[in-house]
């Protein structure tokens, strides 16, 4: 038995839902990537790769938040800063974790 005729669960709902790396923020995922010492974040081979735009705003505001750096040669991109670090060991989002850390 169903809610729904055949024909609307046919032609209206989706065989399978949207995989959620589609529709989720990076930020805490490309945080936890560069504490771990993955390298060039934005080249990961993904199985099923996110949109660029959504890679490169989530570094966007790891950078802002001060949580990724610069390496020490060109060839690391961006790596964990210590701030960076102590922020992906809490289970919040990077934004929350920082005004957790600046409240200590």
């Amino acid at each position: 038995y169903r809610l729904y005729s055949s024909a609307v669960y046919a032609d209206v709902f989706r065989p399978f839902p949207p995989i959620q790396i589609m529709t989720t923020p990076l930020d805490a995922l490309l945080l936890f990537m560069a504490s771990l010492g993955v390298p060039r974040l934005h080249s990961f081979p993904f199985p099923t790769p996110p949109p660029a735009t959504a890679i490169a705003g989530a570094r966007e505001r790891l950078v802002l938040l001060g949580a990724l750096e610069e390496g020490s040669n060109r060839r690391e991109g961006l790596v964990c800063s210590k701030l960076g670090l102590r922020l992906a060991l809490l289970p919040v989002a990077p934004r929350y974790g920082k005004i957790l850390l600046s409240a200590l």
